[in-house]
Protein backbone atom coordinates (compact mmCIF):
# COMPACT_ATOMS: atom_id res chain seq x y z
CA UNK A 1 0.00 0.00 0.00
CA UNK A 2 3.09 2.24 0.70
CA UNK A 3 4.31 1.60 -2.54
CA UNK A 4 1.47 2.30 -4.00
CA UNK A 5 1.38 5.38 -2.72
CA UNK A 6 4.76 6.36 -2.95
CA UNK A 7 4.51 5.80 -6.91
CA UNK A 8 1.76 8.09 -7.03
CA UNK A 9 3.27 10.75 -5.56
CA UNK A 10 6.71 10.77 -7.59
CA UNK A 11 3.94 10.35 -10.79
CA UNK A 12 2.41 13.66 -9.35
CA UNK A 13 5.65 14.81 -8.99
CA UNK A 14 7.32 13.92 -12.43
CA UNK A 15 7.59 17.06 -14.26
CA UNK A 16 7.96 20.01 -11.49
CA UNK A 17 10.62 22.56 -11.04
CA UNK A 18 13.60 20.99 -8.36
CA UNK A 19 15.52 23.81 -8.87
CA UNK A 20 17.11 25.79 -5.92
CA UNK A 21 14.76 29.03 -6.66
CA UNK A 22 11.54 27.00 -7.12
CA UNK A 23 12.06 25.18 -3.86
CA UNK A 24 14.02 28.12 -1.78
CA UNK A 25 16.84 26.59 -1.40
CA UNK A 26 18.78 29.41 -2.96
CA UNK A 27 21.61 31.07 -0.79
CA UNK A 28 20.83 33.73 1.65
CA UNK A 29 23.48 36.03 3.17
CA UNK A 30 21.70 36.56 7.28
CA UNK A 31 24.19 39.28 8.87
CA UNK A 32 24.63 38.51 12.66
CA UNK A 33 23.37 41.68 13.98
CA UNK A 34 26.05 42.41 16.71
CA UNK A 35 26.96 45.63 18.58
CA UNK A 36 29.74 46.67 16.20
CA UNK A 37 27.77 46.21 12.87
CA UNK A 38 24.80 48.40 14.38
CA UNK A 39 26.69 51.11 15.52
CA UNK A 40 28.58 51.11 12.66
CA UNK A 41 25.18 51.48 10.60
CA UNK A 42 24.20 54.05 12.54
CA UNK A 43 27.21 56.35 12.02
CA UNK A 44 27.11 55.66 8.61
CA UNK A 45 23.64 56.40 7.94
CA UNK A 46 24.28 59.76 9.84
CA UNK A 47 27.06 60.54 8.10
CA UNK A 48 25.12 60.16 4.44
CA UNK A 49 21.60 61.66 5.77
CA UNK A 50 22.56 65.08 7.80
CA UNK A 51 24.36 66.52 4.78
CA UNK A 52 22.03 65.20 2.16
CA UNK A 53 19.15 67.01 3.78
CA UNK A 54 21.38 69.77 4.68
CA UNK A 55 21.78 69.87 0.59
CA UNK A 56 18.13 69.63 0.10
CA UNK A 57 17.10 72.06 2.44
CA UNK A 58 19.42 74.97 1.01
CA UNK A 59 18.31 74.04 -2.52
CA UNK A 60 14.47 74.06 -1.39
CA UNK A 61 15.38 77.54 0.56
CA UNK A 62 17.22 79.12 -2.55
CA UNK A 63 13.66 78.65 -4.73
CA UNK A 64 11.91 81.60 -5.31
CA UNK A 65 8.05 81.21 -4.13
CA UNK A 66 5.68 84.01 -4.07
CA UNK A 67 1.84 83.62 -2.82
CA UNK A 68 -0.90 86.06 -2.47
CA UNK A 69 -4.17 85.19 -1.16
CA UNK A 70 -7.02 87.05 -2.92
CA UNK A 71 -10.15 85.33 -1.93
CA UNK A 72 -11.45 83.70 1.52
CA UNK A 73 -11.25 84.82 4.87
CA UNK A 74 -7.97 86.84 5.54
CA UNK A 75 -7.74 88.28 2.09
CA UNK A 76 -5.32 91.41 2.21
CA UNK A 77 -7.33 94.76 1.94
CA UNK A 78 -5.74 95.34 -1.15
CA UNK A 79 -7.13 92.33 -3.08
CA UNK A 80 -11.17 92.80 -1.72
CA UNK A 81 -12.01 93.41 -5.16
CA UNK A 82 -11.11 89.96 -5.96
CA UNK A 83 -13.70 88.24 -3.67
CA UNK A 84 -17.25 87.63 -4.72
CA UNK A 85 -19.80 85.91 -3.08
CA UNK A 86 -21.98 84.74 -6.27
CA UNK A 87 -21.04 82.05 -8.64
CA UNK A 88 -19.84 83.49 -12.17
CA UNK A 89 -19.88 86.70 -11.60
CA UNK A 90 -16.95 87.81 -13.80
CA UNK A 91 -15.77 90.17 -11.88
CA UNK A 92 -11.93 91.21 -12.46
CA UNK A 93 -9.18 92.53 -10.36
CA UNK A 94 -5.47 92.61 -10.64
CA UNK A 95 -2.92 90.87 -8.32
CA UNK A 96 1.07 92.22 -8.18
CA UNK A 97 4.07 90.18 -7.29
CA UNK A 98 7.52 92.08 -6.70
CA UNK A 99 10.37 89.63 -7.53
CA UNK A 100 12.37 89.64 -4.22
CA UNK A 101 15.22 87.71 -6.21
CA UNK A 102 16.00 86.61 -9.90
CA UNK A 103 13.65 84.22 -10.65
CA UNK A 104 15.04 81.25 -13.32
CA UNK A 105 12.88 80.27 -15.91
CA UNK A 106 10.34 78.26 -16.47
CA UNK A 107 8.42 79.83 -13.50
CA UNK A 108 5.00 78.36 -12.86
CA UNK A 109 1.68 79.36 -11.79
CA UNK A 110 -0.58 77.76 -9.88
CA UNK A 111 -3.86 78.69 -8.07
CA UNK A 112 -4.03 77.14 -4.69
CA UNK A 113 -7.33 76.17 -3.07
CA UNK A 114 -8.04 76.07 0.39
CA UNK A 115 -10.31 73.29 2.83
CA UNK A 116 -11.63 71.75 -0.32
CA UNK A 117 -11.99 68.11 0.06
CA UNK A 118 -11.50 66.82 -3.46
CA UNK A 119 -10.83 63.30 -2.05
CA UNK A 120 -14.36 62.95 0.06
CA UNK A 121 -15.26 59.61 -1.04
CA UNK A 122 -19.03 60.56 -2.75
CA UNK A 123 -17.08 63.64 -4.52
CA UNK A 124 -14.11 62.40 -6.07
CA UNK A 125 -16.79 58.73 -7.25
CA UNK A 126 -19.19 61.29 -8.57
CA UNK A 127 -17.76 61.23 -12.74
CA UNK A 128 -18.49 58.63 -15.58
CA UNK A 129 -14.90 57.77 -17.03
CA UNK A 130 -17.01 56.48 -20.12
CA UNK A 131 -18.85 59.57 -20.70
CA UNK A 132 -15.44 61.38 -20.01
CA UNK A 133 -13.95 58.99 -22.64
CA UNK A 134 -16.15 60.27 -25.01
CA UNK A 135 -17.71 56.93 -25.40
CA UNK A 136 -21.55 57.85 -24.41
CA UNK A 137 -23.95 60.80 -25.04
CA UNK A 138 -27.90 62.06 -24.48
CA UNK A 139 -27.76 58.67 -21.69
CA UNK A 140 -28.17 59.08 -18.14
CA UNK A 141 -25.68 58.14 -16.11
CA UNK A 142 -26.19 56.12 -13.10
CA UNK A 143 -23.07 57.24 -10.67
CA UNK A 144 -23.33 60.54 -11.47
CA UNK A 145 -26.63 61.76 -9.60
CA UNK A 146 -27.25 63.66 -7.81
CA UNK A 147 -25.65 66.17 -10.17
CA UNK A 148 -26.16 64.33 -13.52
CA UNK A 149 -29.36 67.19 -14.85
CA UNK A 150 -31.01 70.40 -14.30
CA UNK A 151 -34.14 71.98 -14.78
CA UNK A 152 -34.34 73.84 -18.03
CA UNK A 153 -36.38 77.03 -16.62
CA UNK A 154 -37.40 78.12 -19.91
CA UNK A 155 -38.74 74.88 -21.06
CA UNK A 156 -39.19 73.07 -17.77
CA UNK A 157 -37.39 69.97 -18.92
CA UNK A 158 -34.42 68.14 -17.71
CA UNK A 159 -31.36 69.25 -19.44
CA UNK A 160 -28.88 66.36 -18.95
CA UNK A 161 -25.27 67.28 -18.08
CA UNK A 162 -22.09 66.20 -20.49
CA UNK A 163 -19.70 65.78 -18.39
CA UNK A 164 -21.49 64.91 -15.37
CA UNK A 165 -20.77 64.43 -11.20
CA UNK A 166 -19.31 66.82 -8.88
CA UNK A 167 -15.70 66.89 -10.10
CA UNK A 168 -16.37 68.33 -13.32
CA UNK A 169 -19.42 70.40 -12.10
CA UNK A 170 -17.25 71.94 -9.32
CA UNK A 171 -14.83 72.88 -12.09
CA UNK A 172 -11.74 75.94 -10.98
CA UNK A 173 -13.10 78.38 -13.79
CA UNK A 174 -11.09 81.50 -12.64
CA UNK A 175 -9.72 83.24 -15.77
CA UNK A 176 -5.72 84.26 -14.58
CA UNK A 177 -4.05 86.30 -17.30
CA UNK A 178 -0.39 87.21 -17.05
CA UNK A 179 -1.59 91.15 -18.30
CA UNK A 180 2.65 92.39 -18.24
CA UNK A 181 5.82 91.90 -16.58
CA UNK A 182 8.12 95.25 -15.88
CA UNK A 183 11.77 94.74 -15.47
CA UNK A 184 13.31 97.33 -12.58
CA UNK A 185 13.74 100.31 -14.10
CA UNK A 186 10.36 100.04 -15.69
CA UNK A 187 10.50 98.56 -19.02
CA UNK A 188 8.30 96.48 -20.27
CA UNK A 189 9.32 93.00 -20.79
CA UNK A 190 7.76 91.30 -23.91
CA UNK A 191 6.66 88.02 -21.77
CA UNK A 192 3.35 85.60 -21.64
CA UNK A 193 2.50 83.13 -20.21
CA UNK A 194 1.81 79.67 -21.91
CA UNK A 195 -1.29 77.34 -20.85
CA UNK A 196 -0.65 74.16 -23.19
CA UNK A 197 1.11 70.96 -22.06
CA UNK A 198 -0.33 71.43 -18.48
CA UNK A 199 -1.84 68.39 -18.46
CA UNK A 200 -0.81 64.25 -18.49
CA UNK A 201 -0.42 62.91 -21.86
CA UNK A 202 -2.33 60.21 -21.15
CA UNK A 203 -5.20 62.14 -20.01
CA UNK A 204 -5.12 63.98 -23.06
CA UNK A 205 -4.77 61.06 -25.38
CA UNK A 206 -6.01 58.03 -23.64
CA UNK A 207 -8.57 59.31 -20.82
CA UNK A 208 -10.75 61.52 -22.41
CA UNK A 209 -12.03 62.54 -25.38
CA UNK A 210 -14.52 64.42 -27.22
CA UNK A 211 -17.91 63.30 -27.65
CA UNK A 212 -18.75 60.38 -29.75
CA UNK A 213 -20.59 62.34 -32.73
CA UNK A 214 -19.08 65.53 -32.02
CA UNK A 215 -17.29 67.19 -35.57
CA UNK A 216 -15.90 70.62 -36.41
CA UNK A 217 -14.57 72.45 -39.65
CA UNK A 218 -12.12 75.27 -39.86
CA UNK A 219 -13.88 78.14 -42.65
CA UNK A 220 -11.85 79.58 -45.08
CA UNK A 221 -13.05 82.76 -44.37
CA UNK A 222 -15.70 83.94 -41.73
CA UNK A 223 -17.80 86.02 -44.33
CA UNK A 224 -18.78 82.48 -45.65
CA UNK A 225 -18.58 80.74 -42.28
CA UNK A 226 -22.43 80.11 -41.05
CA UNK A 227 -24.27 77.61 -38.87
CA UNK A 228 -27.41 77.37 -40.75
CA UNK A 229 -27.70 74.44 -42.19
CA UNK A 230 -28.62 70.52 -40.82
CA UNK A 231 -25.13 69.87 -40.54
CA UNK A 232 -23.97 71.60 -37.65
CA UNK A 233 -25.80 72.15 -34.24
CA UNK A 234 -23.75 75.64 -33.42
CA UNK A 235 -26.12 79.01 -33.49
CA UNK A 236 -23.44 80.89 -34.67
CA UNK A 237 -19.59 80.29 -35.23
CA UNK A 238 -16.70 80.08 -32.86
CA UNK A 239 -14.03 82.40 -33.46
CA UNK A 240 -10.17 81.35 -31.78
CA UNK A 241 -7.27 83.38 -31.42
CA UNK A 242 -6.43 83.66 -34.54
CA UNK A 243 -9.62 84.85 -35.70
CA UNK A 244 -10.49 81.94 -37.62
CA UNK A 245 -14.12 80.80 -37.50
CA UNK A 246 -15.08 77.38 -36.85
CA UNK A 247 -18.46 75.55 -37.45
CA UNK A 248 -19.09 72.55 -34.92
CA UNK A 249 -22.10 70.11 -34.05
CA UNK A 250 -22.48 68.23 -31.13
CA UNK A 251 -25.29 65.66 -30.89
CA UNK A 252 -28.45 65.64 -28.94
CA UNK A 253 -27.64 69.58 -27.90
CA UNK A 254 -31.47 70.56 -27.56
CA UNK A 255 -31.17 67.74 -24.15
CA UNK A 256 -27.62 68.33 -22.88
CA UNK A 257 -25.32 71.11 -21.42
CA UNK A 258 -22.11 70.48 -22.41
CA UNK A 259 -18.60 71.90 -20.53
CA UNK A 260 -18.12 74.79 -22.96
CA UNK A 261 -21.84 75.96 -22.35
CA UNK A 262 -21.31 75.60 -18.65
CA UNK A 263 -17.92 77.10 -18.45
CA UNK A 264 -17.60 79.43 -21.46
CA UNK A 265 -15.33 81.46 -19.81
CA UNK A 266 -12.71 78.88 -20.11
CA UNK A 267 -13.51 76.19 -22.18
CA UNK A 268 -14.91 76.53 -25.67
CA UNK A 269 -16.98 74.16 -27.85
CA UNK A 270 -14.11 73.06 -30.42
CA UNK A 271 -11.53 71.40 -27.31
CA UNK A 272 -14.80 70.59 -25.18
CA UNK A 273 -13.32 68.65 -22.07
CA UNK A 274 -10.31 68.44 -24.04
CA UNK A 275 -9.10 72.16 -22.41
CA UNK A 276 -5.91 71.46 -20.71
CA UNK A 277 -7.19 73.16 -17.26
CA UNK A 278 -10.33 70.86 -17.01
CA UNK A 279 -7.59 68.11 -17.35
CA UNK A 280 -5.70 69.20 -14.30
CA UNK A 281 -9.10 70.18 -12.67
CA UNK A 282 -10.03 66.08 -12.65
CA UNK A 283 -7.11 65.09 -11.36
CA UNK A 284 -8.44 65.03 -7.50
CA UNK A 285 -6.00 66.15 -5.10
CA UNK A 286 -5.51 64.15 -1.85
CA UNK A 287 -5.51 66.75 0.66
CA UNK A 288 -7.80 69.61 1.46
CA UNK A 289 -5.06 72.03 0.58
CA UNK A 290 -3.70 71.81 -2.52
CA UNK A 291 -2.18 73.23 -5.99
CA UNK A 292 -2.66 73.14 -9.23
CA UNK A 293 -1.03 73.92 -11.98
CA UNK A 294 -2.39 76.65 -14.33
CA UNK A 295 0.58 77.63 -16.57
CA UNK A 296 4.04 78.92 -16.87
CA UNK A 297 6.53 81.12 -18.35
CA UNK A 298 8.71 79.26 -20.66
CA UNK A 299 12.76 79.60 -20.41
CA UNK A 300 12.48 80.07 -24.79
CA UNK A 301 11.17 83.61 -23.81
CA UNK A 302 14.11 84.75 -21.08
CA UNK A 303 16.36 82.33 -19.18
CA UNK A 304 16.39 84.69 -15.87
CA UNK A 305 13.80 87.11 -14.74
CA UNK A 306 15.60 89.91 -12.69
CA UNK A 307 15.12 91.15 -8.63
CA UNK A 308 12.45 94.05 -9.00
CA UNK A 309 10.44 92.99 -11.51
CA UNK A 310 6.91 93.18 -11.05
CA UNK A 311 4.29 90.76 -12.75
CA UNK A 312 1.25 92.05 -12.69
CA UNK A 313 -1.97 89.31 -13.31
CA UNK A 314 -5.50 90.11 -14.16
CA UNK A 315 -8.25 87.22 -12.64
CA UNK A 316 -11.43 87.47 -13.65
CA UNK A 317 -13.07 85.61 -10.68
CA UNK A 318 -15.84 83.24 -11.10
CA UNK A 319 -15.20 80.51 -8.43
CA UNK A 320 -16.95 81.00 -5.27
CA UNK A 321 -15.38 79.57 -1.69
CA UNK A 322 -17.85 81.57 0.72
CA UNK A 323 -19.94 78.21 0.86
CA UNK A 324 -17.17 75.98 2.39
CA UNK A 325 -15.00 78.87 4.05
CA UNK A 326 -12.30 78.31 1.76
CA UNK A 327 -9.19 80.28 0.25
CA UNK A 328 -8.16 80.91 -3.00
CA UNK A 329 -4.64 81.78 -3.63
CA UNK A 330 -2.40 82.61 -6.84
CA UNK A 331 1.37 81.08 -6.57
CA UNK A 332 4.34 82.20 -8.47
CA UNK A 333 7.19 79.51 -8.31
CA UNK A 334 10.54 78.37 -9.42
CA UNK A 335 11.50 74.79 -9.54
CA UNK A 336 14.65 72.25 -9.02
CA UNK A 337 15.59 68.68 -9.35
CA UNK A 338 13.63 69.06 -6.14
CA UNK A 339 10.34 70.05 -7.40
CA UNK A 340 9.01 72.97 -5.83
CA UNK A 341 9.59 74.51 -2.54
CA UNK A 342 9.26 71.83 -0.11
CA UNK A 343 11.55 72.60 3.02
CA UNK A 344 9.81 69.44 4.65
CA UNK A 345 12.04 66.60 3.00
CA UNK A 346 15.73 68.26 3.67
CA UNK A 347 14.63 68.56 7.59
CA UNK A 348 13.34 64.98 7.51
CA UNK A 349 16.87 63.90 6.48
CA UNK A 350 18.46 66.01 8.69
CA UNK A 351 15.95 64.69 11.66
CA UNK A 352 16.59 60.79 10.95
CA UNK A 353 20.20 61.29 10.42
CA UNK A 354 19.94 63.09 13.72
CA UNK A 355 18.70 60.38 15.36
CA UNK A 356 20.99 57.70 13.98
CA UNK A 357 23.97 59.66 14.82
CA UNK A 358 22.05 59.81 18.79
CA UNK A 359 21.45 55.83 18.73
CA UNK A 360 25.20 55.33 17.29
CA UNK A 361 26.80 57.52 20.19
CA UNK A 362 24.33 55.70 22.84
CA UNK A 363 25.05 52.11 21.49
CA UNK A 364 28.59 52.70 22.10
CA UNK A 365 28.87 54.01 25.11
CA UNK A 366 26.66 50.89 26.08
CA UNK A 367 29.09 48.83 24.55
CA UNK A 368 32.40 50.51 26.30
CA UNK A 369 30.42 50.95 29.71
CA UNK A 370 28.35 47.43 29.87
CA UNK A 371 28.94 45.15 26.69
CA UNK A 372 26.75 42.33 26.50
CA UNK A 373 28.65 39.07 26.32
CA UNK A 374 28.05 37.27 22.87
CA UNK A 375 27.93 34.05 22.21
CA UNK A 376 30.78 32.27 19.97
CA UNK A 377 29.53 32.28 16.35
CA UNK A 378 32.20 29.31 15.13
CA UNK A 379 29.63 27.05 17.04
CA UNK A 380 26.59 28.56 14.59
CA UNK A 381 25.58 26.18 11.88
CA UNK A 382 23.11 25.95 9.56
CA UNK A 383 20.01 23.28 10.15
CA UNK A 384 18.47 21.28 7.66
Amino acid sequence: MADAKNKESQSLRKGTDDSDFRQQNIPAWMPILSPVYVIASFILLAFLLIPAGLIFLRTSQGIVELVKQYDGDGTENELQDCKIEVANAGSKCEIEFTIPENMTTPIYVYYEIDNFYQNHKKYFGSRDNDQLRGLSSGLESSSCPPLHKLKDKSTDKDVLLNPCGFVANTFFNDVITLNSVTDSDDNNLNISMREDGISWVSDLKQKFGQVYGFKSEACASCDDCSCNSTVWSCEEPYIDDNGICHLYFYPDEDTTQYAYETYPMVINPIEGILNEHFLVWMRTAALPKFRKLYGYIPDSQFKTITKGSVLTFEIETNWVVSGFAGRKSLVVTESSYMGGRNDFVGWLYIGVGIFCAVAGIFFSIIQVVAPRKLGDKRFLRKFD
